[in-house]
Parts: structure tokens; C-alpha cells; sequence
């Protein structure tokens, strides 16, 4: 389950874990039909990625974290606050709702070990 380890920071099982596929990449892709670098970080890759880095990608195992960064920053390029905050707001509503409930639960479980430890 949801762990702390001595610094207080949550570390994830494999539970949360999911496996990439190509319609995954795809449906993150930022409106200009790319990734940012961020989302190329979250995947373990350097920024550029080389040719054929999405075969590389595909079929290994994502953690909970790296799907938020990777799915939080699809919107990262916008230039003005406005669009700025249009893009977090898109941001929110394309984050897949699974993800959020784990992540959620996460904060809710270190909330509760944190409170049983005072």
C-alpha cells in the first residue's frame, strides 16, 4: 500500500503503477500534437528524445507521480496568465479521474499516519 520512508516522503507500491501504451502517449499529446519536455522527463527519457523512444516507452511501468507530471503538463508552453490558467483548467479535466483517486488517497492515507504518529 502507501508507504513513508524516514524523510517523509510517500513512496508508491507498484499497485499504482500502470503500464504505458501508445494510445496513452497520444492522448497527452499537447495541442500542437507533440509532448513537452517535462512529459518527456516523466517517462525516464532525456529531452530530445531520440528516434524510436515511444517503442522504448511503451509497455513499462509508469508510477503514480510521473502519470501526474506527465498528464499535468500537457499545457505547460502557454505564454500568457490567462492562457496560463485556461491551460491548468484544461489540465484538471483531461487528468484521468483514476489517477486523481489515487493520488487523493495517498494524501488521505499519509494524512492518517501522520495523525496516528503525534
Amino acid at each position: 500500500m502507501y508507504q513513508s520512508n524516514s524523510k517523509m516522503e510517500l513512496q508508491i507500491t507498484n499497485e499504482d503503477n500502470m503500464i504505458i501504451t501508445r494510445e496513452y502517449l497520444n492522448q497527452h499529446r499537447t495541442k500542437n500534437g507533440a509532448w513537452t519536455k517535462s512529459q518527456i522527463e516523466a517517462l525516464g527519457l532525456e529531452f530530445m528524445p531520440k528516434k524510436g523512444w515511444m517503442k522504448e516507452v511503451i509497455g513499462k511501468e509508469l508510477s503514480l507521480d510521473m502519470q501526474i507530471q506527465f498528464e499535468a503538463k500537457k499545457y505547460a508552453k502557454e505564454s500568457n496568465t490567462e492562457g496560463k490558467l485556461q491551460g491548468a483548467l484544461s489540465n484538471i479535466r483531461s487528468i484521468n479521474t483514476g489517477v486523481l483517486v489515487k493520488a487523493l488517497r495517498r494524501i488521505e492515507n499519509e494524512l492518517g499516519n501522520r495523525a496516528n504518529d503525534l
